[in-house]
C-alpha cells in the first residue's frame, strides 16, 4: 500500500519554541483559533474515539491527517483523551498523531512545543492547560461578555514554560 512521506521525524532538531513568536507565526496560530473546534466530549472512548479519529483523516489517507496544534497539545497535557481500546496510552496516541502530522520536517513554534513535550513527557503535567483562565481572551460588548480560549496565548505560555524548564529538558538526538 501507499506510505506516507517521511523526512526523518527523529532527525529534526527544532528548538523554535525558544525564539520569540514572529508575526507570521502569530497569524498562523490565530488562524487555528478559528479552525480549532474542540470536541464536545473531552473523554472519548470506543466508537466515539474511532469516529473522531476518522474525522481527522480527510479522504481516508494517512497523508491527509489534519490535527491542529491545540488538539495534539490537549492530548499531551491530558485535557483531552482518546481511548479507542481500553487502556490506550494517551502519550502514544498523541505521539503517533504528531509523527504523522509533522512527517514533512516542517519547523514551527507549535511543532517545536509538541516535539519537546513528546521527548519530555514528565513535564506535560507542568504545562499550561487549555481552558485555564490564563489562556482566556475576554471582551465585552455592552452588557455581553465573551470568553474565548486563545491558541496564540496557549502557544506563548507553553513556549515560555518550556524556556523556563529548558535546562532540564531532554534534547533531540543529532544524527
Amino acid at each position: 500500500g501507499p506510505h506516507a512521506e517521511d523526512a526523518g521525524y527523529d532527525r529534526i532538531v527544532d528548538r523554535t519554541f525558544a525564539a520569540e513568536l514572529g508575526f507570521f507565526e502569530r497569524v498562523a496560530t490565530a488562524f487555528h483559533d478559528v479552525a480549532y473546534s474542540r470536541p464536545e466530549q473531552p473523554q472519548m472512548r470506543g466508537t466515539d474515539a474511532l469516529q473522531f479519529l476518522e474525522g481527522l483523516f480527510a479522504g481516508g489517507a494517512v497523508g491527509s491527517l489534519s490535527a491542529p496544534f491545540p488538539l495534539l497539545y490537549e492530548l499531551f497535557t491530558g485535557t483531552l483523551m482518546l481511548e479507542a481500546v481500553p487502556g490506550d496510552d494517551q502519550m502514544a496516541v498523541a505521539s503517533l498523531l504528531l509523527r504523522i502530522v509533522a512527517r514533512t520536517g516542517e519547523k514551527s513554534a507549535s511543532f517545536s512545543v509538541l516535539r519537546a513535550l513528546e521527548l519530555n513527557m514528565a513535564v506535560c503535567d507542568q504545562m499550561p492547560k487549555w481552558g485555564s483562565e490564563e489562556l482566556t481572551w475576554s471582551f465585552a460588548i455592552g452588557s455581553f461578555k465573551f470568553d474565548r480560549q486563545s491558541t496564540t496565548k496557549l502557544l506563548e505560555a507553553a513556549a515560555q514554560r518550556l524556556k523556563n524548564l529548558e535546562a532540564s529538558l531532554m534534547k533531540p538526538r543529532s544524527f
